[in-house]
């Protein structure tokens, strides 16, 4: 990959990546906000808190700046029926975060990759400039700006993020469910 070739791939991961993190996030937000809503209202053991909650929610809702639209296409989550299709809803949206975040990343990666390319171009140009050799020609800026074919790819790099937020979470969701039905 050449250097146009990465700040081509830099402007993508970044476009597409904020594409994505926005509308997540947001969705996100108001997701666990009517989670919490419809808990409050169901939970009978903690009704101080449950009402103390929906009080809460509903004036952040009845606020100017608050996104109506998104409390009726946001999933809600049902703490009893894990393979509920607000559930899986819910996760679909978490696994658009972490994919965003991870493009993100990777575009800031091969950005701070490029910076160091351009600082190594400026040193070069600095030591020949000190030699004498003032023509220092585009063909000799492209030999340098070439990236190692080695970086990673974008499926290794979502590999990572992938596992640590999403299937040990999981994981770690279904051993305390088969533990809390066996004791």
């Amino acid at each position: 990959m050449n250097y146009m070739q990465a700040k081509e791939k830099i402007i993508k991961f970044r476009v597409f990546g904020w594409f994505l993190l926005i509308p997540s996030t947001v969705t996100l937000i108001v997701a666990l906000l009517k989670s919490l809503y419809v808990f409050g209202k169901t939970n009978n053991d903690l009704i101080g808190l449950g009402r103390a909650i929906n009080k809460l929610i509903a004036n952040i809702y009845h606020t100017d700046y608050f996104p109506k639209f998104m409390w009726s296409i946001s999933p809600t989550v049902k703490f009893e029926d894990l393979l509920s299709l607000g559930n899986i809803n819910f996760f679909i949206v978490y696994a658009v975060l972490i994919v965003s975040v991870s493009l993100l990343k990777n575009a800031s990666a091969l950005s701070f990759k490029l910076s160091k390319i351009d600082e190594d171009i400026n040193m070069e140009q600095i030591k020949q400039s000190r030699l004498g050799n003032y023509d220092f020609k585009a063909e000799d800026k492209r030999n340098i700006a070439r990236l190692p074919e080695t970086s990673q790819s974008f499926f290794n790099s979502l590999l990572k993020p992938i596992l640590i937020y999403l299937v040990f979470p999981l994981v770690v969701g279904i051993i305390l469910i088969y533990l809390d039905k066996i004791l």
